[in-house]
């Protein structure tokens, strides 16, 4: 658990717009059976985050989570969530200006 507990503790101190490319990138380095798991695990984020947007319940978070564990198996999912961050980011910053 305390390796989870390191891999996002990393996740979080890195800069916005970086962080999931460095997330894949570490995980890169990860076990096979991490990396088989992560892929499990976001695939069924991603499913039941589906279920979840016509059920009750928070699905696009689910679903959002999904995604970022998928990232860690892909560079190019990596680099889009990090561009998608930085973006919403800036979006937000407007918005609570004109709040």
């Amino acid at each position: 658990m305390s390796a989870l507990a390191d891999e996002w503790h990393q996740f979080r101190a890195d800069a916005p717009g970086e962080r999931f490319g460095h997330h894949y990138d570490r995980a890169c380095h990860s076990s096979k059976g991490a990396r088989i798991a992560r892929l499990v695990i976001g695939i069924a984020l991603i499913a039941i985050g589906i279920a979840l947007l016509v059920l009750p319940g928070p699905g696009l978070l689910v679903t959002l989570f999904g995604v970022a564990l998928l990232s860690a198996q892909s560079k190019w999912l990596a680099h889009g969530l990090d561009r998608a961050e930085v973006w919403v980011r800036r979006v937000w910053r407007r918005f609570r200006g004109h709040a």
